[in-house]
């Protein structure tokens, strides 16, 4: 089966994340593989040999909110240039331009739409100010595209039920986010000399970075030696980082930046307890990846999250926006061995059952077949 991705990035955060498992599950699978990306501004098209298939890197300019509109004509040209027929295509989420010769033609999985995920983000940055002047434009794209749709799948049952409510259409099938619970997996042997809480993801509101620093002031002057480490960034890294130095927390708080897939492995297989104070998500990959390394973890009580975490048995789960009691669950989770052992262990073995991509990706091959 020949089968065409499209999508923002590949291998780079939650959706991208995706794209690569999936693409690799299907590589194993004997499919072929090509995928679409954004590219930069200054070259019309570039490819790159994977081992997950051919990635065509289209120029793309970061006008926003007209990005979506030039990406569109490069796109468009390039498809009608190559003149390959593909037995499907995959496009992923509201990031890729609506193609008019792929009408009615295209597979659409739906990470999270727009409308839910303006209406959950507080003005912080010019990125969201951005988001919520222009959300009718940007609304509109996104329901466009689900409408036109030959399949729709949501990663979530919340992020189904935001389609119906929001998009106006009812057939969608739920296919979970997958982890490589292969490579995301504990190690017991600790290579770090310092007891530490970890974070992963995106440093933009929705994710409740602030409701996690706050908290941490409250832990630290009960533990002053513990260590807080905190991957990636995004539009609030400047604002967390005024934080930390607001609330005086230097020498306990470590931000990274972006790290490498295996250096991301190693924190979270050296983590005493993870923490996601998400606002909103559609299917949390970050947590997935932490539960699959068997760590514990406190996370915000939200729809998508309740998906996946069982509060009691595989995490603690705590109201969004309270950083007070998410600092007191997260003293009792340090205080506590034993709990934080049963779930780990616990979090591992839900994950290695619902949401290995063996699983995953063979709901969604079946899907393929159905089409085809």
């Amino acid at each position: 089966m020949d089968i065409l991705m499209i999508a923002s990035n590949y291998n780079i955060d939650g959706t991208g994340y995706h794209v690569y498992n999936l693409s690799k599950y299907l590589v194993e699978r004997g499919h072929n593989i090509e995928i679409i990306v954004r590219g930069c501004a200054r070259i019309d098209v570039y490819q790159v040999q994977t081992e997950i298939g051919l990635i065509h890197k289209i120029r793309y300019l970061p006008v926003y909110p007209f990005h979506l509109d030039f990406h569109k004509i490069f796109v468009e040209k390039y498809i009608a240039k190559i003149k390959k027929k593909f037995d499907i295509i995959h496009a992923h989420n509201s990031n890729f331009p609506y193609i008019e010769n792929l009408e009615d033609e295209y597979v659409l999985t739906v990470h999270g739409t727009l409308f839910e995920h303006i209406k959950n983000r507080p003005i912080k940055d010019f990125h969201s100010l951005g988001l919520h002047t222009f959300s009718p434009v940007l609304i509109k794209h996104d329901r466009l595209l689900v409408k036109k749709a030959k399949k729709v799948i949501a990663v979530s049952y919340d992020v189904k039920n935001s389609i119906i409510h929001n998009y106006g259409r009812s057939d969608v099938t739920v296919v979970h986010n997958g982890v490589d619970s292969n490579f995301f997996k504990p190690n017991t042997a600790s290579d770090f000399d310092f007891e530490y809480i970890l974070y992963t993801g995106r440093h933009s509101p929705e994710k409740g970075l602030d409701d996690l620093i706050k908290s941490a002031s409250s832990v630290i002057k009960e533990y002053p030696k513990i260590k807080y480490i905190i991957t990636g960034s995004g539009p609030l890294t400047n604002y967390i980082k005024k934080l930390i130095d607001t609330l005086d927390l230097q020498e306990n708080v470590i931000l990274t930046g972006r790290v490498s897939l295996s250096q991301l492995l190693r924190y979270y297989q050296n983590a005493s307890l993870y923490i996601l104070p998400s606002l909103f998500e559609g299917l949390p990959t970050s947590l997935m990846e932490a539960m699959s390394c068997g760590l514990p973890n406190v996370s915000t009580i939200i729809p998508s999250i309740q998906e996946l975490a069982i509060d009691g048995k595989t995490s603690i789960l705590v109201p969004p926006k309270n950083a007070r009691i998410l600092a007191d669950e997260t003293i009792n989770l340090i205080e506590n061995s034993k709990l934080r052992k049963k779930l780990g262990k616990n979090s591992r073995k839900r994950v290695v059952t619902c949401f290995s991509w063996d699983k995953i990706g063979s709901k969604i091959e079946n899907i393929y077949n159905k089409i085809i």
